[in-house]
């Protein structure tokens, strides 16, 4: 580490000294991530490393709790297998995360979870060592474990402990008001940045590496469910430039439902909410279509694989008359494997032109996507608000500056929920009409058509009672002892 100072002028000319430190790695940010990434560079001969944050108590890692808090990782318990690709895929799945970032998060999840153990955080384990694990959201694996409500403040106890034991420097006290880029081809790169102190003074830090480890998008908001003190610092870096991936954005809505498929359905917003469920569906919906796509592909081939072997298996199964007998009687009640390739050949078939009907619509541009709500009857939040209160509020700045000063949650929800509009719930709209919607084209077939598939099985059973009459003949005259 290095300590030198620069002139600059300010804003009216004048010239002021401006402290700079020259480090080899600068880590932003006190959270769970930030301190294992101080750690683990420390760990692997990184020794010029600083981290600048407000305070090791202040971020959202460790003053954050719930009911159960959730560490999510891969699964490490049980029978039921998983793998790397596994979880990238169902991180990319939900749409807003990048793929390759999935696929690396995935990749070192037993990793950075074990590390964890090492450092002495106490996950669950059970008699034979498996670390527990149970089934959260939507994941069909036992990938999640907690070690209580506040399972995030353990873990950057254990690691400011360990940033302590290493030495790393940490400055507190300070927050990171703009990050310093360096040009680089046509696009640049992060090479330190600038921090101030409470009082306010200036100060820049140079850095060959920067590791960014703010958080969400706590401060971004006027209305937020984080505190105050987690305010988050993602907006410097969209500020120099960053290409931000898979950001929420602000919004509410009165009644929202996830289905398990990830279709969202939306009542109650505003004109502004709805719009927000708009445009990400626009951009979710397809990138949904083109992973079901994917792994569609993957899951047919080797479904076609099993069916092939299925159809070797019964084939020779005609060398026995019972098989040839009960692949007959499949046919005719049209319940063989041929019946089941031509079903599924027409499920296929239909998704697509299901698929193309809704693009061709551009359903996901649209608002029945989310709502049956008439778009014409959209209000703002202003009118929203004015009207679920009765009148007691005009705006919603206006019932936020009042809810802000409540400590009861009832309270607020009570102003609030006042006076009950229509579309506020799935109540009283009619089912959807969607009369020029393609429907599924369900064949299944005459009793013609499933002797005509069994012919073979036919003609082989018939061979086979000729052949074993034959037989049994011949033998009983050889034989006969009369």
């Amino acid at each position: 580490m290095r300590r030198d100072r620069v002139s600059v002028k300010d804003g009216r000319g004048r010239t002021t000294a401006v402290p700079v430190t020259w480090v080899h790695t600068l880590v932003i940010g006190s959270g769970a991530a930030g301190l294992n990434a101080a750690v683990q560079l420390a760990s692997h001969g990184i020794e010029d490393l600083l981290i600048v944050t407000e305070g090791l108590q202040k971020g959202t890692s460790i003053n954050t709790g719930s009911d159960k808090q959730t560490y999510y990782k891969l699964s490490l318990c049980g029978a039921e297998a998983d793998a790397p690709a596994l979880l990238a895929e169902t991180y990319y799945a939900g749409g807003s995360m990048h793929g390759d970032l999935a696929l690396v998060e995935a990749s070192l999840s037993a990793r950075a979870f074990l590390h964890l153990v090492d450092l002495g955080v106490p996950f669950p384990r059970d008699p034979y060592g498996q670390f527990i694990g149970y089934k959260t959201d939507h994941d069909p694996r036992q990938r999640a474990t907690s070690i209580g409500p506040y399972t995030s403040r353990e873990m950057c106890r254990a690691l400011i402990r360990e940033v302590q034991r290493l030495g790393i420097p940490v400055r507190e006290g300070v927050t990171a008001v703009h990050l310093l880029t360096v040009a680089e081809g046509d696009s640049s790169r992060a090479a330190g940045a600038v921090i101030a102190n409470a009082r306010g003074a200036l100060e820049a830090i140079c850095a060959e590496n920067v590791v960014f480890a703010v958080g969400g998008p706590g401060g971004l908001y006027r209305a937020s469910v984080y505190p105050e003190v987690q305010t988050g610092a993602i907006g410097v870096a969209l500020l120099s430039g960053a290409k931000a991936q898979g950001l929420p954005e602000g919004y509410s809505c009165w009644w929202c439902s996830t289905n398990r498929d990830g279709v969202v359905e939306v009542y109650g917003s505003s004109g502004a909410g709805f719009d927000i469920f708009r445009r990400r569906a626009m951009a979710s919906e397809p990138i949904r279509l083109e992973y079901a796509d994917n792994r569609g592909a993957s899951q047919k081939a080797y479904l076609d694989s099993l069916a092939r072997q299925a159809g070797a298996a019964e084939r020779l199964s005609f060398a026995s008359p019972t098989g040839a007998f009960r692949a007959i009687a499949s046919a005719i009640c049209r319940t063989d494997l041929a019946a089941h390739r031509r079903l599924m050949d027409r499920a296929r078939q239909y998704r697509e032109t299901f698929i193309g009907w809704l693009r061709g619509m551009d359903i996901f541009g649209s608002f029945a996507w989310l709502t049956p709500t008439d778009p014409e009857t959209f209000l703002t939040d202003d009118q929203l608000v004015e009207k679920r209160t009765g009148g007691e509020f005009k705006t919603s700045q206006e019932y936020e500056a009042w809810a802000a000063k409540q400590t009861d949650w009832r309270t607020r929800w009570g102003v609030l929920n006042k006076v009950k509009l229509p579309g506020d719930s799935p109540e009283g709209f009619p089912f959807l009409d969607l009369p020029g919607m393609p429907r599924f084209p369900d064949r299944p077939g005459t009793l013609l058509a499933g002797l005509g598939s069994s012919a073979v099985g036919a003609g082989l059973l018939l061979v086979e009672a000729v052949l074993l009459f034959y037989l049994g003949y011949i033998a009983f005259i050889r034989y006969d002892v009369r």
